[in-house]
C-alpha cells in the first residue's frame, strides 16, 4: 500500500467524470524530454529479487534529483504516482496545468495546497525571494547571537581574571600585614 496522487479531470478522482485520453497523455509525455513512455518498469531489490510492472501509457520521469526514474502510471483516464515527494508533486502540478486537470490525493485534497500555483521556474528551485530574505535575516540573527555570546564570554573571563588577581593581591597584602604585626 501507499499514498497515491492523481492527475485527473474528475471532480473527485474516484468518481465518474471526464477522462484524460491515453493518446493525449502519450503526446504530452513525448513532448517532454524528461518523460519517457514505456510499457513496463522494473526495480531490483537488495535481496536479489526484481519487480516488473507493465501498463499501457506508463511514463518514467527522469528529471528527479534522486536520479531514479519515477513511474507516472496512466490508468482509468488519469495519471497516478505512488508516494510522491515535494519535487514529484511540483512536476505533477505542472503536468496537470498543461492537461487542463488537477492533482488530487487519495483523500480528495487538491494540490498545490498553497494558494499560488507552481511555475516551471519554481520546479528548479524552492527558494522564493521571501524565503531567501527570511533565511538571510535568520542567518544575521544567528551571527549576532553567536557574537554576543562570545563577547559575554570574553567579558566574563576578563572579570574572573580581575577578580582572581584582586583576590591574590588582597591575600598577599593581608599576609604582609600579618607578618608585619607579628614581629617576625
Amino acid at each position: 500500500m501507499g499514498y497515491d496522487l492523481h492527475i485527473t479531470r474528475k471532480g473527485n478522482w474516484s468518481e465518474n467524470g471526464p477522462d484524460i485520453a491515453l493518446e493525449e497523455w502519450v503526446r504530452r509525455a513525448e513532448s517532454d524530454p524528461s518523460l519517457q513512455i514505456t510499457d513496463s518498469f522494473s526495480a531490483d531489490f537488495s535481496d536479489g529479487s526484481r519487480l516488473t510492472y507493465s501498463s499501457e501509457g506508463l511514463a518514467l520521469w527522469n528529471g528527479h534529483s534522486s536520479e531514479n526514474p519515477i513511474p507516472f502510471d496512466f490508468r482509468g483516464g488519469q495519471i497516478v504516482v505512488k508516494n510522491p515527494d515535494e519535487e514529484i508533486v511540483q512536476k505533477m502540478v505542472l503536468l496537470a496545468g498543461e492537461l487542463d486537470a488537477t492533482v488530487q490525493g487519495d483523500e480528495g485534497e487538491k494540490y498545490p495546497l498553497e494558494k499560488e500555483a507552481v511555475s516551471p521556474a519554481d520546479s528548479k528551485s524552492s527558494r522564493s525571494p521571501g524565503r531567501v530574505a527570511v533565511s538571510v535575516i535568520l542567518l544575521f540573527l544567528f551571527v549576532v547571537v553567536v557574537g554576543l555570546v562570545a563577547w559575554l564570554r570574553g567579558v566574563w573571563q576578563a572579570l574572573l581574571t580581575v577578580g582572581v588577581a584582586a583576590g591574590v593581591f588582597l591575600m598577599q597584602r593581608k599576609n604582609k600585614n600579618f607578618i608585619d604585626n607579628s614581629g617576625l
